[in-house]
């Protein structure tokens, strides 16, 4: 499971593919928990979420225009059972959408 909290903060006015659009910044914190099972052994993951994005809405046409998002997760894959072990990870991630015609 993946939980954010956001904090959006309306920033200005840009024109985006000719469109006069709201820029908005997000700032994210949040943390990401899992459990499965790897040949009959409980494998829990878990890691805290830090992440912002920038994304532009038309606020006249009602429509959502692009973003820009970037993060990191980092914390532990656990292995629980006979042999257990804790394997640290770090996670970072960055991606674009935009508004196609």
């Amino acid at each position: 499971m993946i939980t954010l909290n956001n904090r959006n903060k309306l920033v200005g006015v840009e024109k985006i593919a000719g469109r006069e659009c709201l820029r908005i910044v997000t700032e994210s914190t949040g943390s990401m928990t899992g459990k499965s099972m790897a040949r009959g052994v409980p494998v829990i993951t878990e890691a805290t979420i830090t992440a912002s994005d920038v994304w532009f809405f038309d606020p006249v046409a009602g429509v959502y225009v692009k973003s820009e998002s970037s993060g990191t997760a980092s914390g532990n894959i656990e292995a629980k059972g006979p042999q257990p072990m804790t394997i640290p990870m770090t996670h970072q991630f960055s991606y674009k959408t935009a508004l196609v015609k």
